[in-house]
């Protein structure tokens, strides 16, 4: 385990950890000729009640797994430290409110971004060196991820991210957010064609760290393995 976030009212566990094996012979279909190593990020949400856990929210990152199984390049830089900031006082409704404020402009941004104008809501929501994580030393810089957010508006222009969940820590230097992202893709979708015009539905957990009323950071891990299974069914 990487970090661990407890909620406001200690009702929600949140946890962010590396997975990492070598796969033999396979790995959900995917072969693994030459042994290779994966690592990879996976996001839960917990709830708890009377002390023991109820139910599970997770995602892992299974397609940085998938890359690297089939000697795809997957980019690295240095580990980043962890930062220590803070939204500012207040706790309960207070706290919660201004959570959801912070993070406001960064999820519309993803709601149909070919309609939107996503640099500046993204700029609006970050710091100038916000970056996005998708592993503990893979990373995307701001406008990367601003080029990324304009690309899946064109790939999927009905793209929805619905917030379902947002959970400040105690003292405001972490948010997590659930969403649901759905969407019908005009092209491929990570080289899959959507040949059947299906929708997909699939789950993302973000862990965002924030510095003076913004977001300076964020871990992230989407199901897109389920969305490309549900494209290819028919």
């Amino acid at each position: 385990m990487k970090e661990i976030i407890v909620s406001v009212d200690g009702t929600k566990i949140i946890v962010r950890s590396e997975a990492s094996g070598t796969a033999a012979p396979t790995l959900m279909g995917v072969p693994n000729p030459h042994g290779t190593k994966f690592h990879i990020l996976t996001l839960d949400i917990h709830t708890v009640k009377d002390g023991k856990l109820v139910t599970a929210h997770h995602v892992e990152d299974w397609s940085t797994a998938f890359k690297a199984l089939k000697g795809e390049s997957v980019p690295n830089g240095e580990a980043v430290n962890d930062l220590s900031f803070t939204i500012g006082e207040g706790q309960g409704t207070d706290l919660q409110k201004r959570a959801e404020g912070i993070v406001k402009n960064f999820y519309d941004s993803l709601n149909a971004p070919g309609t939107k104008n996503v640099e500046a809501l993204v700029t609006s929501a970050t710091h100038d060196n916000w970056l996005s994580f998708s592993g503990e030393k893979i990373y995307k810089n701001r406008a990367a991820f601003i080029g990324q957010a304009v690309g899946f508006g064109k790939m999927i222009p009905d793209l929805a991210w619905n917030v379902k969940e947002v959970i400040p820590s105690p003292c405001g230097t972490k948010i997590v957010v659930r969403s649901e992202a759905s969407g019908t893709p005009v092209m491929p979708l990570f080289g899959v064609e959507n040949t059947h015009k299906k929708t997909f539905r699939i789950m993302a957990i973000d862990l965002h760290t924030v510095q003076d009323g913004k977001l300076v950071r964020v871990f992230h891990a989407e199901d897109w393995k389920s969305a490309l299974a549900q494209l290819k069914t028919a």
